[in-house]
């Protein structure tokens, strides 16, 4: 019998209450879909934490495609998650709640302070995407209008506006779109308190009866950065670059929120950035910069 142990999890989720079929299976993850619609997802622990994720220590030659099947049912009882005819438990009573920061937590720092650090993760993030086959010229296509659309008007709503058209676009699991606007949404929840800046509201209103035109596991994450809960990862990378983090720590951020799925994890940072650029002054040479970068960057993956 593998018997694993849970290290953290989402402190939504209620640990006596986990019932349900699984639905995916990869190795290092599986979603249990519960009775309600919503997604647990048990996740190997050097993922980081997820919205309505479980992290378990997984060794690194156990594989959950070994041991799991989907359609199998799974359920919590005594504290210990077990899963039909699979040769797996996995210790629940031990995982501690993970909290996640507060509404407008890193707030109060000028664009002076996190200038460079932007300027890093940006031309990392441009490496990433040049470097990758998921869709780069619709991606940046995309992300070049709303840049050109705050540019003209400095008005964080039409960034909101555009951001609508993304739901549910792009291929997998969590289309690109959906990626781009949990990003958006974790930079002007940790950066803007709520009475300066309420586009996560707004956003997030409309999300939440707008869900039915994406897929049941991007709902999981797009309900989570709704009530302000996103990947570890990403709030790390927010972190770095707001708290003007060396050049070092900002690329290796930037990296590793790159390696979190195909191209989710570049898809979020990119609406990230975006949320940042939106937020600090000093914006007209550097909208002029990025619009040049773009399309550069486009050409070069064309050829």
């Amino acid at each position: 019998m593998n018997q694993l142990r849970a290290t953290s999890y989402d402190a939504s989720i209620n640990l006596e209450r986990i019932t349900g079929e699984v639905r995916y299976v990869f190795d290092r993850a599986c979603y249990i879909a519960q009775p309600d619609g919503r997604m647990t997802l048990i996740i190997a622990a050097e993922t980081g934490d997820l919205p309505g994720g479980i992290c378990v220590d997984i060794p690194a030659d156990l594989k959950f495609t070994d041991v799991v099947t989907p359609g199998a049912r799974a359920a919590a009882r005594g504290g210990v998650l077990r899963f039909e005819g699979a040769d797996l438990s996995i210790e629940l009573r031990f995982a501690h709640p993970r909290i996640s920061p507060p509404r407008g937590a890193f707030a109060g720092r000028g664009w002076e302070a996190t200038e460079s650090a932007w300027n890093e993760a940006w031309a990392e993030a441009m490496l990433h995407i040049a470097d990758s086959a998921h869709g780069a010229d619709e991606l940046f296509r995309n992300f070049s209008g709303l840049v050109d659309a705050f540019s003209e008007s400095r008005d964080p709503w039409i960034i909101v506006d555009r951001s609508k058209r993304f739901l549910g676009q792009g291929p997998g699991l969590t289309p690109a779109g959906d990626d781009f606007i949990v990003g958006y949404l974790a930079g002007a929840w940790l950066v803007c308190p709520k009475d300066d800046d309420d586009t996560h509201g707004e956003l997030g209103d409309w999300i939440i009866a707008s869900l039915d035109r994406t897929s049941d596991v991007s709902q999981n994450f797009l309900r989570g950065a709704v009530r302000g809960v996103f990947p570890e990862r990403l709030v790390s990378l927010c972190a770095v670059i707001v708290g003007a983090a060396d050049f070092g720590a900002v690329g290796n951020a930037v990296r590793h929120m790159a390696a979190f799925g195909q191209s989710s994890g570049l898809s979020m940072a990119l609406g990230l950035l975006c949320a940042l650029i939106s937020r600090f002054e000093r914006i007209d040479r550097r909208v002029w910069e990025i619009d040049h970068i773009i399309h550069t960057s486009i050409a070069g993956v064309a050829t």
